[in-house]
């Protein structure tokens, strides 16, 4: 079966059921529909088999802790997240411009809330590089810790025992890298 305007193929369905899209977008008209696995049925537990969803994109990032204020340089604010279906990837580099008494935890703005799910199995984590800190802070090892329902994550510091808030080791020329992947 061809589908084609003005005499140029744009679409064909082969004996074999097989799509070929030639020209243009493959476009699901309404919310709640998308590309079904369910004849797969790989996984026990699957609550389903729906690709509904993709979207890329950008937000500012902002930067927070426990009390006191940190400012993010608006020259490098600028994050980027992919979302496929509902897991998100979401990376970024900010650059701290000022600061006023910061203590606690760090917290990341994300660009979508993180789900939540069943036995905090919407807990996540990811990697970030911390450079440029307070000569009077140190960090030993920061992590990234994401939680059900919030529109941040964390960056604590693990000294090989606890995690707790690196607020002071934060300074005015902070450099942040960070990647996420969380299910929204």
């Amino acid at each position: 079966l061809i589908f084609g305007t003005n005499d140029t193929e744009r679409m064909r369905i082969s004996r074999a059921g097989d799509v070929t899209v030639n020209d243009g977008d493959l476009v699901i008209g309404t919310s709640g529909h998308g590309i079904s696995f369910a004849a797969t049925s790989d996984a026990g537990g699957a609550s389903s088999e729906l690709l509904d969803d993709y979207e890329e994109g950008t937000w500012t990032v902002a930067l927070t802790c426990g009390s006191g204020t940190i400012t993010v340089s608006t020259s490098v604010d600028t994050g980027s997240y992919t979302k496929i279906g509902r897991q998100v990837s979401a990376q970024g580099y900010v650059e701290v411009s000022s600061i006023s008494s910061p203590s606690g935890a760090w917290k990341v703005s994300l660009p979508l809330t993180v789900a939540d799910l069943t036995e905090k199995s919407g807990h996540s984590g990811g990697s970030v590089a911390v450079t440029s800190l307070a000569s009077s802070g140190a960090m030993d090892v920061p992590v990234v810790q994401v939680e059900e329902g919030d529109a941040f994550f964390y960056i604590a510091n693990f000294d090989g025992q606890y995690l707790g808030g690196p607020g002071s080791a934060v300074a005015a020329a902070t450099k942040i890298w960070f990647q996420v992947t969380y299910i929204a």
